[in-house]
């Protein structure tokens, strides 16, 4: 089982449909990272979980916090929280009172391979913008990956944001394994060619951005290279890239 849901509720609505087709019992549950989306029905499974050091680490503390409104609000406040996740939050649980957060039982640093019996699992750390935490999942019988939520923009430091030089690590990775389909935290699954498409694509646009911070200058490079205007989504995505080199220059 790759995740554990974001609410009990969605934790047995997943086990309760595991029920229903012919698979051997789930024994196991990889935690691709630490947000809250993946990791509160940990406690539901109860099963068997792995994840990285650093995930176990980032739980751990998640256990010291209390979830109410108000604790939320306050994090929000303070900026250790973003209003996006509250929000979502409070709208998939609205009481919060019997949460109950679990540590990882096994954890381990870069890689880790294990035998299902005839199915075969390699997990390995892969990091990105996303969760520095962020691990993948690979089935090399069925060459199927779950990528979790690695590929995805960071969005807990200030405005959604990509870094080239770390999205084109973190493909480097993702490449290396022979994949058919993929497997994302939030979309349907890929196929290789409609992934690579997109990384492809997300790629060129990082690479037209360049070290740009002006969305304008950014926006009528990307019309001189492209002859066409730019879709919602690549704007999404060049915006995404410019926030990424006004951070780095901030921090820099």
């Amino acid at each position: 089982m790759v995740d554990s849901g974001n609410s009990p509720a969605h934790a047995n609505d997943f086990l309760r449909l595991i029920e229903k087709i012919d698979s051997a019992p789930v024994k196991f549950a990889v935690i691709t990272h630490w947000h809250w989306d993946h990791v509160f029905g940990m406690k539901t499974i109860d099963h068997i979980t792995i994840s990285t050091d650093e995930t176990k680490k980032k739980i751990e503390y998640m256990t010291t916090l209390k979830w109410d409104d108000t604790s939320l609000d306050e994090r929000v406040a303070t900026g250790e929280e973003i209003e996006f996740c509250r929000d979502m939050i409070k709208r998939e649980m609205p009481t919060r009172d019997h949460l109950q957060l679990k540590i990882p039982d096994i954890t381990f640093t870069h890689k880790m391979e294990i035998d299902l019996g005839g199915i075969t699992c390699v997990i390995e750390h892969v990091g990105g913008v996303h969760a520095d935490d962020s691990c993948i999942i690979y089935v090399p019988e069925a060459k199927v990956m779950f990528l979790g939520d690695c590929i995805y923009q960071d969005f807990y430091s200030g405005d959604w944001s990509y870094d080239q030089q770390q999205l084109t690590i973190l493909l480097e990775k993702i490449k290396k394994y022979e994949v058919e389909h993929y497997v994302t935290g939030h979309q349907d699954p890929k196929t290789h060619d409609e992934m690579w498409s997109f990384f492809d694509d997300l790629t060129s646009i990082g690479e037209m951005v360049g070290e740009e911070t002006d969305l304008h200058q950014a926006v009528t490079k990307f019309h001189e290279v492209r002859k066409a205007p730019p879709t919602e989504e690549q704007l999404e995505y060049i915006e995404n890239f410019i926030s990424g080199n006004r951070k780095t220059m901030r921090n820099s």
